[in-house]
């Protein structure tokens, strides 16, 4: 196979060992097997590292000091070798033919930056009754323009720019934001590809007042730079 068509998948952890064993191999699974994985521990202080380097192939493991999602990511694209792009989140899953059905898109699209898919959402199993109680979970699939559900051409991904490391929630939002004001050509297939996983420790669930923020600062910063831009 061609190594121009070499898909870089960067994961980025912080303290989630729990899930990040599953997050790879879900990886592992693809139908599409021209990739590198890239996990870069982002100062955990668990046992992240040790699960990734129990993935002898085709893992990559950088560690590095705690600077939150974005600095993570920014650092796995510095050292990706791929033309492509893709993003999963530690606690996330993959189904088999993500990889497979965005990197065929992309090749027979190539007016198209990048490309997102559907998601579903499920309880991570091992939660008791309390806690499963205490999250919402949407049964239907919805699309998804969030860093698990993207492929995206690595030329692209530079014409946006790297992810705001001065946000700590909403960092992938304001990229998403920015992705739009440079024009990108994008594409949401209806095939549900990606699994996001709840549970009580999700970032968005234990920041939440915190998020609410990020959402009202990306927001407003995006509107006064489009407003400038017209003028």
């Amino acid at each position: 196979m061609d190594d121009r068509l070499k898909i870089s998948v960067i994961i980025p952890v912080f303290n989630c060992e729990k899930y990040l064993g599953e997050a790879i191999q879900s990886v592992i699974d693809q139908t599409y097997q021209l990739y590198e994985i890239i996990v870069v521990n982002d100062g955990s202080t668990d046992k992240s590292s040790s699960v990734a380097k129990s993935f002898s192939i085709n893992v990559k493991l950088f560690n590095k000091d705690n600077g939150g999602t974005a600095t993570a990511i920014n650092y796995g694209v510095k050292r990706s070798k791929g033309n492509f792009l893709a993003f999963l989140d530690a606690d996330d899953i993959w189904l088999p033919e993500k990889l497979e059905k965005q990197a065929k898109y992309l090749i027979d699209h190539p007016d198209v930056d990048c490309v997102y898919c559907n998601a579903i959402q499920f309880i991570s199993p091992e939660l008791d009754e309390v806690e499963k109680v205490k999250l919402e979970c949407p049964t239907n699939p919805m699309p998804a323009t969030t860093a698990p559900a993207i492929m995206i051409r690595k030329e692209s991904f530079k014409k946006v720019g790297s992810l705001n490391e001065g946000l700590y929630i909403g960092e992938f939002m304001d990229w998403y934001i920015r992705s739009q004001d440079a024009g990108l050509n994008q594409y949401i297939l209806e095939d549900v590809l990606v699994k996001r996983r709840l549970h009580i420790a999700n970032k968005s669930r234990t920041n939440i007042e915190d998020k609410r923020r990020a959402v009202l600062k990306i927001a407003h910063a995006a509107v006064v730079k489009r407003r400038e831009s017209e003028k």
